[in-house]
Order: C-alpha cells, then structure tokens, then sequence
C-alpha cells in the first residue's frame, strides 16, 4: 500500500476504525456500547470511533449511538476507500469472539500499517506484534479503549510491528509459500518439484 508510514506519535483524538458486517458473530453491538461508555468518560476530545460496514444490526448500533459526537457510521465502504480510511486511522478494532479464524480486517489493517484491538485470544495470524488484546466484555473493553487513549504507545508498538507483519500477507510470500508446498507434493509423488 503505497503512501502508509507506521504511526511515531499520536495526536489526540484515537482514531478506532470497526470494519465488518453489522451482524450478531462481529459483535457491533458491544463494541458500540464499549465506545459510547468510553465516549462518555472521555469525551471525543480524546477517542474518536467510526464504524464500516452494513447489515441487519446497523440500525440498532446507530440507535445505541445515538447523536452523540464521537462516534460515527460509514455504511458500507468499496475496498479502496476502506483502506483509505484504515490509513487514516490510528487502528483497527476486532471485537468477534470465537468465530472468525482469518479475519479479513487484519490483513487490511496490518498492510495499511495499524494495530488491531482484538477480544478473541484464540486469534493469531498477524496480530504476533500489530495485535493489541483486550477484553471482550463491554465495560473492561470501554475501559481498555479509555487506556489506549490516554496511553497510545501501545498502539504505536503496533503500527511498528505491522511494518514486519504485512510481509505474511505479501504477494512475495504467498507465492514462496505455494512453491513450497508445490515442491513438498511432488517430492512425496516422486518428482523433483521442478521443470
């Protein structure tokens, strides 16, 4: 991703970027209850959350967020612009738990050079380094995102190591990778594994 530099400061507000489905498994609805108790300690003076992504919870996580300042609803977003607005971001959150494996958001995270807050433990691929666990409980995850804002060096930790994390999701390699496994078969079906 051309023109991304990992974060060396952070001006105040935290910008946190929620990128997903609106449905009941990406748990909008508690991560948008978490940042209006964060908003509502702090102010958006300090964290600043924005939310993209469509579906059948968007509506109620509005309604949850009401008008209050700080907090803002993108809708679905084209691919481009999502990375744009990562970019822009301070990091990303993650707030499944116990079902996505590979989520999507770390690798769009992670290549435009942002941590990822994230709640499910058994998640790994990419988060050695730009991941940034928390809670997954709404009150421990208002309070965790509250730390972040008032701390943000851990963010920058992450935005640093995701300088190194985003070579897993490279093309370079992913192709090593293949040619890897493609050389392992064939050796086992008895051919060299090259031509």
């Amino acid at each position: 991703m051309p023109g991304v530099a990992a974060l060396t400061t952070i001006t105040p507000p935290l910008k946190i970027i929620w990128v997903g489905r609106c449905v009941p498994e990406k748990r909008i609805l508690p991560f948008v209850r978490a940042a209006v108790g964060a908003l509502d300690r702090t102010g958006p003076e300090l964290i600043d959350f924005t939310v993209i992504g469509d579906g059948h919870q968007l509506a109620e996580a509005r309604s949850i967020a009401g008008s209050r300042s700080g907090i803002s609803f993108l809708g679905r977003q084209d691919h481009d612009h999502v990375s744009e607005l990562l970019a822009d971001s301070h990091c990303a959150a993650l707030t499944s738990y116990g079902f996505d494996n590979q989520p999507m958001t770390v690798v769009e995270a992670v290549m435009a050079l942002r941590g990822v807050i994230y709640c499910d433990p058994a998640l790994r691929e990419g988060l050695d380094g730009p991941g940034i666990q928390v809670p997954a409980e709404e009150s421990a995850l208002a309070d965790a995102l509250i730390e972040l804002a008032t701390d943000p060096q851990p963010v920058i930790t992450a935005s640093r190591a995701a300088v190194t994390a985003r070579a897993v999701f490279g093309p370079q390699h992913h192709a090593a990778e293949l040619i890897k496994h493609y050389r392992r078969a064939t050796a086992h079906a008895g051919g060299t594994g090259t031509r």
